[in-house]
C-alpha cells in the first residue's frame, strides 16, 4: 500500500509539470499591438501629407508677378460687348421725301405740300389743297412785315368770329428755328381746331395753319373726297417749313 501511494503522488507531480511548453522562470513574450501602430503610421501621413499642402499654397500665393520669367507675358483677352438693343435707333421715315416744294423769294421762306396739290397765292398768303375738292385748301403760310401787323393782332383773329374762342400759346423749335405754336377752339363748335405756327425772322412774321382740323379729320376728308390715303399731319406740313433769307 505505501508503494502504491508513493507512486501515485510521483505520477501526481509529473502530471502537473511541463517542462517543454511552460519552463520555470521563463518570462513570457510581450505580444505587438499592430493596431495601435497603424494608427499611428496613418496619423503621420495625414499630418506630414496636410503640412505639405499648406507650404505649397503658401508658396503660390507668396509668388508676386516679379518673380516669373521676364519672358513670361500674360495674354490679354478681348470681349466685344454686344449692342443693346435699345441703343440701336430705328430710322424715321420722311414722310415728305417726294413731295413737292414751294417757294417764295420776296417772303424769304419755302415749304413743301403733297405731290399734285394745286397752290392759291394772294399778296400775302399761299394756300394748298388737292385738286379733288375744287378751290378749298388746306393748308396754308400767311406772311407779313412787322410793320403791318404784329404777333398779337395774328393770335387775335385767329377764331375771332367765335364767342366762347379758347385759346392756348407755348414756344417751340424745329429745324434750329423758334416758333410759337397757337392752339385755338371753340366750344360751340367740337370738331373746329386751330393750330397757328407763327415764325418771327428779321423784319418778317410768317403764320403757318392747319385749316382748323385735326389730322384725324383731314385724312378722313382726304380718303374719302379723293379716295388716297395720305396719312400725313400738320406737323409734317409745317415741320418742312426754311427760311431762305
Amino acid at each position: 500500500m505505501e508503494n502504491q501511494t508513493n507512486v501515485g503522488n510521483k505520477n501526481t507531480q509529473q502530471m502537473g509539470q511541463n517542462p517543454v511548453s511552460q519552463p520555470v522562470n521563463s518570462p513570457e513574450k510581450p505580444k505587438t499591438n499592430w493596431p495601435l501602430i497603424g494608427g499611428i503610421v496613418l496619423a503621420c501621413f495625414v499630418v506630414f501629407g496636410f503640412g505639405g499642402y499648406y507650404l505649397g499654397r503658401q508658396s503660390s500665393n507668396n509668388t508676386e508677378p516679379s518673380d516669373l520669367p521676364q519672358s513670361y507675358s500674360s495674354p490679354t483677352a478681348t470681349v466685344s460687348s454686344p449692342t443693346p438693343e435699345s441703343s440701336i435707333q430705328p430710322t424715321t421715315p420722311n414722310k415728305t421725301a417726294d413731295w413737292d416744294s414751294y417757294s417764295n423769294t420776296l417772303a424769304g421762306f419755302s415749304i413743301k405740300h403733297p405731290a399734285g396739290w394745286r397752290k392759291v397765292e394772294t399778296e400775302n398768303w399761299i394756300g394748298f389743297g388737292p385738286k379733288e375738292i375744287g378751290e378749298d385748301v388746306l393748308m396754308g403760310v400767311s406772311f407779313y412785315n412787322k410793320s403791318e401787323k404784329t404777333i398779337s393782332q395774328i393770335k387775335d383773329e385767329v377764331g375771332k368770329q367765335f364767342s366762347d374762342r379758347k385759346q392756348t400759346d407755348e414756344a417751340i423749335t424745329f429745324n434750329g428755328i423758334p416758333a410759337t405754336k397757337v392752339v385755338t377752339t371753340a366750344n360751340q363748335y367740337a370738331d373746329w381746331y386751330s393750330v397757328t405756327i407763327i415764325v418771327e425772322s428779321g423784319n418778317m412774321l410768317y403764320a403757318i395753319g392747319n385749316g382748323a382740323q385735326t389730322d384725324t379729320a383731314l385724312n378722313e376728308m382726304l380718303l374719302k373726297r379723293t379716295g388716297k390715303s395720305y396719312s400725313m399731319s400738320f406737323e409734317d406740313f409745317y415741320t418742312s417749313f426754311r427760311l431762305t433769307k
